[in-house]
């Protein structure tokens, strides 16, 4: 990402992006632009709103987080045009790749376009199921620790050096579940220690008998 704005504004548009990215058929950056000028209000998609006044119909829990740090951003003084928000995301993923040291053959395209996918679902299913994540959690930090083969589960957890926005040891560290079930994408938080699913399925077994 670029160095134009502080640590937390820079952290902070780098989870917007997320949003923007992870939850819409495509990023609806124009209108997070003129969001963030007051020219209009953004409108997720699946939210509904009156095309005189803007007045929000229908929310969605999506919409509402953009909202948020659009809002947030906008009283920090940021203003970013599309081609602006195009090139910070582009920069994401570059940082991320280049965390992964992923090779250039056709299998090492195929495993970093499934490492992000499942990261990018994950984080809307956390933010679907009003998950709280730490402060300073941005998911482009997140790194896919643990895919048992014939499995439906799989661990994340913030990566242990090379993060854009720093080391755990400063920002805190947090690991995270997942489980598709049919459709849908289960997140459950647990031990910042634990580093394979078979270990977190063990924790949420115990924390289940004892509960």
């Amino acid at each position: 990402m670029t160095s134009l704005h502080s640590v937390t504004t820079r952290l902070h548009l780098a989870q917007l992006i997320t949003l923007l990215t992870a939850t819409e058929t495509e990023p609806l950056f124009e209108q997070a632009s003129r969001h963030l000028t007051g020219e209009a209000t953004y409108v997720s998609g699946g939210e509904e709103s009156c095309a005189v006044t803007g007045h929000l119909f229908t929310v969605t829990p999506e919409g509402t987080a953009i909202r948020g740090l659009l809002d947030g951003l906008r009283r920090d003084g940021v203003r970013l045009t599309a081609a602006q928000f195009n090139a910070e995301f582009d920069g994401l993923l570059l940082d991320r790749l280049d965390r992964w040291s992923l090779g250039d053959t056709p299998e090492d395209m195929v495993k970093g376009t499934m490492m992000a996918h499942l990261i990018d679902t994950t984080a809307v299913a956390a933010l679907r199921q009003g998950l709280a994540t730490p402060r300073h959690w941005t998911w482009w930090d997140a790194d896919l620790v643990d895919v048992p083969p014939e499995s439906s589960d799989w661990l994340i957890r913030r990566a242990d050096d090379g993060g854009t926005f720093g080391s755990p040891g400063r920002t805190g560290q947090a690991t995270y579940l997942c489980s598709a079930r049919g459709n849908e994408i289960w997140v459950t938080q647990v031990d910042a220690d634990i580093t394979t699913v078979r270990q977190a399925q063990a924790a949420l077994a115990r924390r289940t008998l004892r509960a």
